[in-house]
Order: C-alpha cells, then sequence, then structure tokens
C-alpha cells in the first residue's frame, strides 16, 4: 500500500502531494500489530515519499529542503502511530473491563453467560457433553463481620486462583456475583465432574485451610447432554442444584444432569 501510495506521488509529480494517504498503512500497521512495527511504517513511508521526490528529478532552492520535509512527515506519521496505538490499547482495556471482574480477575458475568452461550452451540451442534459447576462459598458473611472486608476480599482472590490453578486452559472460571463462581467445563460429562468436582473443593478447602479462614464450599455440578435451555436457564439450573448441598449441611457437591430437554435429574 505504501509502494502504490508512493507510486501516485512519482506519478502526479511535485506540485500534487498524497502525504495524508502513508497515514492509511502507517494505522493499519499499528493496530494490528503493534507501535512498533507502526514507527517503523511511518519511517519507511516518509523514505517512500522522499525516493518519488527525487525521482522526479524536481528542483529545490535549497538541497536539503527534500530531506527536512522527509524528516517533518516521520515525525507526523510517528505521531500518529503513537496515537493509534494508545487507542488501541484503551480499547483493549476498556474491553478487558467488561469482561473481568476487577477485584479476582477472571471472568465476570456477562463474560460467562457468553461463553456459555457458545458452549451450548457446541453442544448443539456436536452432541458432546459440558459441565457447569456453580460454588458458593459457605459462612463467607462470617468472614466479613469477623475479620473485614478486606480479608473477606483476599478470601475471594484466592478463591478465584485456586480455581484457575486447577482447572483445565480449555475451561472459564468466573466471579458470578458476591462471593459465588462459576466454572464451565467443556467437553466434560458426569463421570468427569465426578473427578473433578472433588478434587477442585479439596484443593479450595487446602487453600482455605493455609490461612485459617473457617469457610467451605457448595457446589452444585450441573451436567448438559443438550442445549435446549438458554443460557439464564441453564445458569439457574446449576444454581438450584447447588443450593441442594445449602439446604443440606453445606460443604459439600451436588451433581445433576439434564437432557432431552428435561429438568435435571440427580
Amino acid at each position: 500500500m505504501a509502494l502504490g501510495i508512493g507510486g501516485i506521488d512519482y506519478l502526479t509529480g511535485f506540485e500534487w502531494s498524497f502525504s495524508f494517504l502513508y497515514l492509511i498503512p502507517v494505522g493499519v500497521t499499528t493496530w494490528w500489530l503493534g507501535r512498533n512495527p507502526g514507527l517503523a511504517m511511518a519511517f519507511l513511508c516518509a523514505l517512500i515519499w522522499l525516493g518519488a521526490v527525487l525521482l522526479n528529478e524536481q528542483p529545490f532552492s535549497v538541497a536539503l529542503i527534500p530531506y527536512w520535509n522527509m524528516l517533518s512527515r516521520t515525525v507526523i506519521f510517528g505521531v500518529v502511530s503513537l496515537l493509534v496505538a494508545e487507542l488501541h490499547l484503551a480499547l483493549d482495556f476498556e474491553r478487558s473491563l467488561s469482561r473481568t471482574d476487577p477485584l479476582t480477575g477472571i471472568l465476570n458475568r456477562r463474560a460467562f453467560y457468553h461463553m456459555v452461550a457458545l458452549e451450548l452451540a457446541r453442544i448443539q451442534r456436536n452432541q458432546r457433553p459440558a459441565t457447569f459447576l456453580y460454588i458458593d462459598i459457605d459462612n463467607f458473611k462470617q468472614i466479613n463481620d469477623e475479620r473485614g472486608h478486606q480479608v473477606g476480599d483476599q478470601v475471594l482472590e484466592r478463591v478465584a486462583q485456586t480455581i484457575l490453578k486447577n482447572v483445565r486452559a480449555i475451561d472459564s472460571v468466573a466471579r458470578l456475583g458476591g462471593d459465588e463462581f462459576g466454572v464451565l467445563l467443556p467437553e466434560t460429562g458426569e463421570s468427569g465432574a465426578k473427578t473433578l468436582a472433588p478434587r477442585l473443593r479439596w484443593h479450595l478447602l487446602a487453600e482455605m485451610g493455609r490461612f485459617d479462614w473457617p469457610v467451605t464450599f457448595s457446589i452444585g455440578a450441573l451436567t448438559c447432554l443438550d442445549s435446549l435451555h438458554d443460557v439464564e436457564e441453564t445458569i439457574r439450573l446449576a444454581d438450584q442444584v447447588m443450593y441442594d448441598v445449602k439446604r443440606g449441611n453445606k460443604d459439600g457437591i451436588a451433581y445433576a444432569v439434564m437432557g432431552n430437554g428435561e429438568a435435571p435429574k440427580e
């Protein structure tokens, strides 16, 4: 693109300037490849402009004028590249804020719902199961009341990091609000859920024990064999399975399987 614009500069001659067109390759390169490649493109575009001018053999009152103009264009193109890079970083940051929980750094509820929607579509397409874990921290209010909200925040951060460390890279972990977390386990049936959920709970309890935090975990594991329910209904059903544990003695795991458009069956 830059060479094409240089060709236009050469063909149109000295009196016509199309320097503003060089901002297109500079901006595109910076946006897709980053600041340093963008700055390199800015210099290359200025160099191409100089080449087009010199090839035209136009007379200048001072021989250094085209080189000074090249330097000016290098600065202008470079400034544009830096501005585009900053804009891209700002948009990435805003996008990250819209998808992550500010305290724990994991996905937020909105992003998790999006991942669940994609997984439900995949289940419908491939007819492969997935499991949703709904995790609630037992006695979390007691931590906040007795030890303060700063310790409560530390508990949430440790829970999030412990879950992340003990699931697969393809799994999605989110804070759904308050002291509730969600884990999406693609390609995981009931047997896989019964292997992973107890191990995850064990790691969570061990991490809480290291800090003498008197909390436990109620976990609902909902395995989906089809995607006939929408996202809201699927999450609600997983929440319902978790509350089966909460209504009992807490500190445990409940399992359910949803298939053929039916409600969960334990």
